[in-house]
């Protein structure tokens, strides 16, 4: 048996909402874009079903000009409003993000087992080329210039998914009353940044940048259990219990951080003096010194590698176990009271680990000085305020601005905990067609109960599973009330 299913989707967001002119709003125009798929079944036996498929998300988007804007017409910010107008801030040639699938898997089963084999691979690919007309933009301060930003672009970027890869054995096992689910899941993640070649630009000359590979390289084994139990053997109470881990999901957002094109400098500012308000700057922008209404750029590094950048360590590249992952277990029991009316309770909780950390490495805690404020006089206030707040800290004016930042594993700085706890208890009946031409039942459910306890709150949803043990699934799926 073999499927096809074909869904393209293009779309304009022609005005995106924000502090913007109608000539200053950027455009996304994504065309082509859309999702195709193939799958293949094989059922060779009555035991042996052979499965395999193929799936391309396109995503490719333009940031054309607004229609009357020109190349010629210079993107302007008003300091005191922040209003942007004449051109937008934002152009990009094209923008891809293409992800590619493959699949293949193994299964047979017997009178007691339902063995499933198989592997999932993904490949991605993100360029991108930004620009700005003139490669310049305006700063006004009550409609007097006052500075030019000049850029590096255009430039394309080229990052790639190499690999995303997951290859699991799961099994299903009824004995008796007791049905077992148990596998593992093999995962390997791997992006890199292409070999990058910049043409020449108005400010800048031919630049060339070597590809930087596995950013990241990880590797995972996640097992996933689950276990249901009959209790009476009539079909009518329930236990069930899971536990599994699962893995961040990721695309090109590290390579993207350890581009070298990047992490170069792409911007510079420099300060306007429009001493004949023509509005036009009179001096030699290529020239990065001071001339003419133009003072010298802000930073001398300009299209050359940020001694500032921020750098990712080792132990949040590379390794086996290093990646972001949670770990999900639940338990619940179902009992069926009557003809057409269940209740079901559960206790649910997942916590993470593998987080990260950016710290300043320029700066130290001595490089911070203690510092007090007197509270305001209120009677509202304990004892009625004018008391120290103490406990405040102040960068020292000889670190101020320095910066030197490094992602790794928070772990170093101590314990980090996110964590959420779930009860839930639920009333579900059955409610008959009403009517003789509806062939189908119509369920309606009452939540009677439900208790949620939840610390740091930021961890990934949804977090209860619908297979938790499943391997075939990369991570959790959103449970369903039927």
């Amino acid at each position: 048996k073999v499927g096809v299913f074909v869904n393209p989707q293009p779309r304009c967001d022609c005005r995106r909402p924000g502090n913007l002119a109608p000539e200053a709003q950027t455009i996304y125009d994504f065309w082509p874009q859309g999702l195709y798929q193939t799958s293949w079944t094989a059922p060779v036996t009555s035991r042996l079903l052979l499965e395999a498929g193929f799936s391309f998300t396109q995503s490719y988007y333009t940031n054309p000009r607004q229609p009357d804007v020109t190349a010629d017409d210079i993107s302007i910010v008003e300091q005191s409003t922040g209003l942007r107008y004449n051109a937008a801030n934002t152009l990009r040639t094209f923008t891809t993000s293409h992800r590619i699938a493959q699949r293949f898997a193994v299964s047979y089963i017997t009178g007691s087992h339902a063995f499933k084999t198989g592997i999932y691979q993904q490949e991605g690919i993100q360029d991108s080329e930004p620009y700005l007309n003139q490669a310049i933009s305006y700063t006004f301060n009550n409609g007097v210039p006052i500075q030019i930003t000049q850029d590096a672009g255009p430039y394309m970027t080229r990052n790639r998914i190499k690999s995303d890869l997951g290859i699991f054995a799961q099994d299903q096992w009824a004995i008796k009353r007791l049905t077992l689910n148990y596998g593992l899941r093999f995962e390997y993640f791997n992006s890199y940044v292409k070999a990058q070649h910049v043409p020449a630009t108005r400010f800048l000359p031919v630049r060339d940048f070597a590809p930087v590979y596995k950013v990241p390289e990880w590797k995972d084994l996640d097992p996933r259990l689950g276990a249901a139990y009959d209790v009476f053997g009539n079909g009518r109470t329930a236990v069930k219990a899971s536990l599994g881990r699962y893995v961040g999901v990721s695309a090109t957002e590290i390579a993207t951080a350890n581009n070298p094109i990047l992490t170069s400098v792409n911007t510079v500012n420099r300060t306007w003096n429009d001493v004949n308000r023509n509005y036009i700057p009179d001096c030699d922008l290529t020239n990065l010194a001071s001339n003419g209404e133009c003072l010298a750029i802000s930073n001398q590094n300009f299209g050359k590698n940020n001694p500032s950048a921020t750098v990712w360590a080792d132990d949040v590249l590379h390794g086996f176990g290093v990646r972001d992952y949670f770990w999900d277990v639940g338990a619940e029991v179902q009992q069926q009271l009557g003809a057409g009316l269940s209740m079901n309770a559960g206790y649910y909780r997942n916590w993470a680990g593998n987080f990260r950390a950016t710290d300043n490495l320029a700066v130290t805690q001595a490089d911070y000085s203690p510092y007090c404020i007197t509270a305001p006089v209120d009677p509202r206030l304990p004892r009625g305020g004018g008391y120290q707040v103490c406990g405040l800290y102040d960068i020292n004016q000889n670190k101020f601005g320095q910066v030197q930042n490094v992602v790794t594993q928070a772990s170093h700085y101590g314990k980090q905990i996110n964590a959420n706890n779930f009860v839930n208890e639920r009333a579900a009946r059955l409610r008959r067609p009403v009517h003789r031409r509806h062939r189908h039942r119509a369920y309606r459910q009452r939540r009677v109960l439900r208790r949620r306890f939840s610390w740091c709150r930021g961890l990934r949803q949804p977090f209860c599973t619908q297979h938790p043990w499943r391997l075939d699934h990369p991570g959790p799926a959103h449970r369903h009330d039927d």
